[in-house]
């Protein structure tokens, strides 16, 4: 995954923590389900146990679909959570590709 996906998902995610626009909201929404969609897809590939599942419950957290109902601060936990897995995985990710 180039790392530039990576830092853009996190950096858009750092911002969702502030009172935003909720077109903001929707974008971000697509923009973190394409890049956990795709980490899960990376990690299932690379044979990681536990990454891909982590991953997806992001995604799914995330679709842009079925939008979940959460209140602002359990999104905001999430938020959170989804910058702290993306660049604890970072390197795992941004391994050259076989």
């Amino acid at each position: 995954m180039p790392i530039l996906a990576i830092f853009l998902t996190v950096a858009a995610l750092c911002l969702a923590v502030f009172p935003m626009p909720e077109l903001y909201y929707s974008l971000l929404r697509i923009l973190v389900f394409g890049t956990f969609s795709y980490a899960a897809y990376t990690a299932l590939v690379r044979k990681y146990s536990k990454l891909p599942w982590a991953y997806g419950i992001i995604a799914l957290a995330f679709n842009p679909l079925v939008p979940f109902p959460f209140s602002r601060g359990f999104w905001i936990i999430l938020d959170v959570a989804a910058v702290a897995l993306l660049l604890g995985t970072a390197k795992r990710l941004r391994k050259v590709e076989e």
